[in-house]
């Protein structure tokens, strides 16, 4: 069995969004390596928590290099 996580957006890093960053990091499956929030602060903080990529522009969110799903 592979051991490669999938690296994966979140789409609203506050509110829900934290929630759902730790059900992922809880998982073997997933490495968060972008978070995406219209307030540049929470996708900042969830950014830096998650050792990833901030953005507050959904067309660069869905163009990051690598990032092979969206929660």
């Amino acid at each position: 069995m592979s051991k490669k996580k999938i690296h994966i957006g979140i789409l609203g890093s506050a509110g829900y969004g934290t929630s759902a960053r730790q059900y992922l990091n809880n998982s073997a499956c997933f490495e968060i390596v972008a978070c995406m929030d219209i307030d540049k602060r929470a996708a900042t903080k969830a950014a830096t928590a998650e050792r990833a990529q901030a953005y507050t522009d959904m067309p660069e969110f869905l163009a990051h290099d690598g990032m092979e799903a969206v929660a």
